[in-house]
Order: structure tokens, then C-alpha cells, then sequence
């Protein structure tokens, strides 16, 4: 009997303590973000159940009932809905200053849902950074004249009233938020762009060696909000051998697709090219094309390339972007089809010819650009 109490006890001490153990190493739950809502134009609470319904990892608070608690967070994210006369205004306003302004085009049966689902939109694109804010530095006291509610009982009817009078001209929306468009994704952009490269060769013919040319590249390309990217650039190429030189200029067309994180950011795309080039000797053109008197001098190319880049913000709506631009494809000749040329010149002793340069044939271009990208934002 003695043992079996003691085998008792000795189990019911391990289950506790396995159960004390569990406890302490339990997680508390994750803290959400903290959300003050502050609407004149739709009831609190309304807007409140259906952002929480698209958020329900924020902590929704009312501006009325945390009166000035709020302000004191290390981080939250103020919501101001006012009434514009094409729905509803809305500004967004993180703790460090940046303010995002939107107009919500509803009548007030389906406000509350219209600006909750704008609101949960925004707010994840905001967390993503993936839309730039319409304002920056905004203070708490720059906000008092639009935030303080106007006195007189001409607020009453605005939470029992399906369909609430015009608000005052006092409390009238930015005229900023007016002309902004809702959107969760980036705007339209175009980046200007300049780089320098080294073009080297793959594979037949090797004669001449692997470095084909090195030059410089300019360009401009266009980036859409869902991602799909397209442009031109204009690249110059260059290479000597004694005497003789060989320039090559190309003009190619590109698209593609674009994917951005944060500061990161890499392109992939498609491109095709036409090409001219020459050799020349003492500034005059030499043939040098297998013996041929009247060498060809276009080419056509077709291949990839992938840039990937780190992305510095310049203010709301440019972005400098510094990256690494790998190319591959293939370039040929015209000359009776596309084919590879191997550039000879004769030899200083009278014997066969000699290979100088090389056209065409799989490529890979190396080398860095650097972008100016600016945003065709809707704003004024």
C-alpha cells in the first residue's frame, strides 16, 4: 500500500509540473496593430465590426473613447473619415508622420462596408511598401483644425440617420484627398536609366578570344501597377586590335515583369535587338568579313535578361535604383540567314588570315545600371 501511494504521488507531481512548465512557456498572443478611428460621416461602430471583419488582427479603438491615451503608443495608425461630395474622404496617418489620403466613392447605405474594405486595402499596402504617401512630417497639432469636432447639434444626425446632411465648410476634405484615387498598388512609373557593360563569348567561334566588347548602355523603361515592365535601350560597344577597331551599336526592346519588396526589387524580361556595326582601320572601313569586299554590317539578336536592384527612396515619388544587369542571348549576322561572323584581317607576314573580332554567336552581357524612377502619380 505504501508503494502504491508513493507511485501515486510521484505521478501526480509530474503531471503538474509538466502542466506548470507548459504555462510558463506558452507564448503570450502576438500584439496587433492599434487602429484609433475617428468618423464624423459613418457610425464608429459600424465602420469598427466591418474593418474588423477584414483586420482582425488589429486592435480597432474608437477616438472618442481613448480620448488622448492613443497618442502616447510607440506606434499606431489614425483613420479620419470625413463626408466629400463623392462619398467619402479618408486619410490614413501613421506615428512617424507619413499620411495617405483616398476618396471612397459610396452612397451611406454602403459606406461603412466601402470604406472598410478601402481602409483594409490601404493599410496592408502600406505595411507591404508597396504605394507611396501623398504626405509626409504630419504632426497630431497640424491635424487640430480638421480633427476637433464644430459645436452645435448639427453632429446628432450624422450616427441615426442613414443618409447625414452635408458637414459645415469649416470640416469640408484636403483638397488633395479629393483628386487622389483609390488605389492599394503602386502608380504608374518610368525610369531613365544609364549603365556600363562588358559583353563576353560563348562558345564558336573562340578565335578571337572571349571578350567581345565593352561599352556603355542608355534606356528608358515603364513599370505598370500590376508589375508587367517595358522599354528600349540604345547600347554601344566597342573593341581594338592594333589598328583595327570594331563599334557596334545596338537599339533592343524589352518586356517583362517586375517584382518589388521593400528595397529590393529584380526585373525579367524578353528581349529583340537589331544591330550595326563596322571595322575600321585608320578611320577608314575595312572588309574584314572572310574576305568579303562588301562585308554586312546589321545583326539581329534575341534573349534574356535579369536586373536585380536595391531601391533608395528620393521623397514620396522617386526611387534611386543601383543594381547588377546579367544578359544572355543569341546575335547573328545578316548575311544570306543569321549566323555568327569570325572578322579577319591579313597577317603582317603574307600568310592566312588572322582573327580579329568576332559578331554574333550566343552572347552574355555583365555589367551595373543605374535607374531614376520617378511616379506618374494622379496627385496635385
Amino acid at each position: 500500500m505504501g508503494y502504491m501511494a508513493a507511485v501515486r504521488a510521484l505521478l501526480l507531481s509530474a503531471f503538474f509540473s509538466l502542466s506548470w512548465v507548459s504555462a510558463l512557456s506558452a507564448e503570450p498572443p502576438p500584439t496587433g496593430e492599434r487602429v484609433v478611428l475617428r468618423s464624423r460621416a459613418i457610425a464608429p461602430e459600424a465602420l469598427k465590426a466591418e474593418l474588423g471583419l477584414r483586420r482582425p488582427q488589429a486592435s480597432i479603438v474608437d477616438f472618442e473613447g481613448e480620448g488622448e491615451q492613443w497618442s502616447r503608443a510607440e506606434a499606431w495608425t489614425l483613420v479620419i473619415v470625413e463626408r466629400s461630395p463623392v462619398g467619402f474622404a479618408v486619410s490614413v496617418i501613421l506615428s512617424d508622420g507619413r499620411a495617405y489620403d483616398r476618396v471612397v466613392e459610396a452612397d451611406s447605405a454602403q459606406g461603412a462596408r466601402a470604406v472598410a474594405s478601402t481602409l483594409a486595402n490601404l493599410i496592408a499596402a502600406i505595411s507591404e511598401d508597396r504605394v507611396a504617401p501623398d504626405r509626409e512630417a504630419v504632426t497630431l497639432e497640424s491635424l487640430d483644425p480638421t480633427t476637433e469636432e464644430p459645436p452645435g447639434p448639427s453632429d446628432q444626425p450624422l450616427e441615426a440617420h442613414p443618409s447625414p446632411p452635408p458637414p459645415p465648410a469649416a470640416a469640408a476634405p484636403r483638397p488633395e484627398a479629393v483628386s487622389t484615387p483609390v488605389t492599394g498598388a503602386a502608380p504608374w512609373s518610368i525610369s531613365p536609366r544609364v549603365g556600363g557593360l562588358a559583353l563576353i563569348g560563348v562558345g564558336p567561334p573562340r578565335e578571337s578570344g572571349a571578350l567581345l566588347g565593352g561599352g556603355a548602355a542608355l534606356g528608358i523603361g515603364a513599370r505598370s501597377p500590376l508589375g508587367a515592365i517595358f522599354g528600349v535601350d540604345l547600347r554601344l560597344l566597342r573593341r581594338a586590335a592594333g589598328e583595327l577597331s570594331l563599334a557596334r551599336v545596338r537599339v533592343s526592346f524589352w518586356a517583362g515583369y517586375g517584382l518589388e519588396r521593400g528595397l529590393f526589387g529584380v526585373d525579367l524580361a524578353g528581349f529583340v535587338g537589331i544591330e550595326g556595326w563596322s571595322v575600321r582601320s585608320m578611320g577608314e572601313r575595312a572588309a574584314v568579313l572572310e574576305g568579303s569586299d562588301e562585308a554586312p554590317s546589321s545583326a539581329l539578336s534575341a534573349g534574356l535578361r535579369v536586373a536585380p536592384a536595391l531601391q533608395l527612396p528620393l521623397g514620396s515619388s522617386r526611387r534611386l535604383r543601383l543594381g547588377f544587369v546579367g544578359e544572355i542571348g543569341y546575335a547573328g549576322v545578316l548575311d544570306g540567314g543569321l549566323r555568327a561572323a569570325r572578322l579577319s584581317a591579313p597577317s603582317t607576314d603574307g600568310g592566312a588570315d588572322v582573327a580579329v573580332f568576332r559578331v554574333g554567336g550566343v552572347e552574355l552581357g555583365l555589367g551595373l545600371e543605374l535607374r531614376l524612377r520617378f511616379n506618374l502619380s494622379g496627385r496635385r
